[in-house]
């Protein structure tokens, strides 16, 4: 698993300014680490959702660019990449298309990867149904789904739906 400082120094590899010729000293590391949970923070507030187990930062001043990152594997890239982006700016960089195209990607994939998670809800007895649904039943609601488990008197659990297929 990546620590949060692996990931920034990833986001100024793809920036070309780590290695030999750039040294990133560790008051750039830290404002980097803030950029970094600010764009997590981003990610994972209401609007977008992208939950995926990062380790937020509770107060900057603590901030620990060792700490690891919480973040699954297959989405490093996605992070790192767009933090590049995050951070090209303040460095005067013109990110090419060979940095933008894949951080596009990777974050698309991430997204998608995050929404086959999210699970369904089972509609409400009283939710009323859509004007373009037509059906022969009378009744303008949709109907509630069948409890399939419920308790007996004896407290067993009883199942009510059809019998599984050996």
């Amino acid at each position: 698993m990546y620590t949060k400082r692996m990931l920034i120094d990833a986001a100024f590899e793809e920036l070309a300014l780590a290695g030999y010729t750039f040294d990133i000293d560790p008051d750039e590391q830290l404002a980097a680490l803030r950029r970094l949970d600010s764009m997590m923070a981003t990610w994972g507030g209401p609007g977008i959702g992208i939950r995926i187990g990062y380790n937020a930062t509770v107060n900057p001043s603590n901030s620990d660019p060792d700490q690891e990152s919480g973040i699954p594997d297959w989405a490093n890239e996605a992070v790192y990449l767009n933090l590049a982006i995050r951070l090209a700016s303040a460095y005067g960089k013109a990110l090419p298309k060979s940095t933008t195209a894949p951080a596009k990607f990777a974050y698309d994939a991430l997204i998608s990867a995050v929404a086959s998670e999210i699970p369904q809800v089972q509609p409400m007895g009283n939710l009323p149904i859509g004007a373009g649904y037509k059906r022969i039943r009378t009744s303008p609601f949709v109907q509630p789904p069948t409890d399939l488990l419920t308790t007996g008197e004896d407290g067993l659990l009883e199942f009510n739906g059809p019998v599984p297929l050996p």
